[in-house]
């Protein structure tokens, strides 16, 4: 048990190191494209300048000057919500102590970390694992 503990920390910190390279990644993207569309505005804005006449041009940078700044296209990554679901599996917490769980007790449906909160699982009643169950969010128990 101890060689697991051992590589989960380096496990979460591998994928927190692997997290925080593709959100630098996608910062650097955005700033990228806000500047190819900065400069694209200002060459827009340039061409439009040269071909009208004086007094047209005073009246565009007045405008321009009141003109809100263009929106933004949101840029679509794993840090956005449109993102598909992770493909790493959801880890799962003991009902009772709040530990990891690798278990799950088949007649009340509660999770639970070792053997002996599973002893306290089955001297439960009813009424207190539909409240376990309802806190977690879960479903009915299976109580037979």
């Amino acid at each position: 048990m101890a060689s697991k503990n051992a590589t989960g920390p380096r496990k979460a910190k591998a994928v927190k190191i692997m997290l925080l390279a593709e959100r630098d990644r996608e910062l650097a993207e955005v700033k990228h494209l806000r500047k190819k569309r900065e400069k694209a505005l200002a060459e827009k804005r340039k061409g439009l300048a040269e071909a009208m006449d004086i007094d047209r041009q005073e009246e565009n940078e007045t405008k321009e000057g009141a003109e809100a700044p263009p929106k933004e296209d949101p840029l679509i990554c794993y840090s956005t919500i449109e993102a598909p679901p992770s493909l790493i599996p959801a880890t799962r917490y003991c009902d009772i102590t709040g530990l990891e769980a690798p278990y799950t007790d088949p007649l009340t449906g509660l999770r639970y970390h070792d053997k002996d909160v599973f002893a306290h699982i089955r001297t439960l009643k009813p009424s207190a694992v539909q409240s376990y169950l309802s806190l977690r969010g879960g479903g009915q128990p299976v109580i037979v």
